[in-house]
């Protein structure tokens, strides 16, 4: 297991009247990922770094889609 750091356990609170999330550094797998917690619901994603920079590499016209009323269930 990875040495533990004292700035892994921060947390990060993101909220705001549409949404919230809490984020943190997950080092329990292969490697650093970001563990995301949503505030509402509880779900609770993770992803690994080249997750994270494929989100940084898309437009915003690809995110607004994700988060597109008409896209959800």
């Amino acid at each position: 297991m990875p040495a533990r750091h004292e700035s892994d356990d921060v947390q990060i609170v993101i909220e705001n009247e549409f949404g919230g999330v809490i984020l943190t550094k997950d080092t329990s797998a292969n490697g650093a990922r970001l563990k995301m917690e949503g505030l509402r619901t509880g779900t609770v994603a993770y992803l690994d770094p080249l997750e994270l920079e494929s989100i940084c590499a898309v437009g915003p016209e690809v995110l607004a889609t994700i988060v597109s009323p008409e896209s959800r269930p």
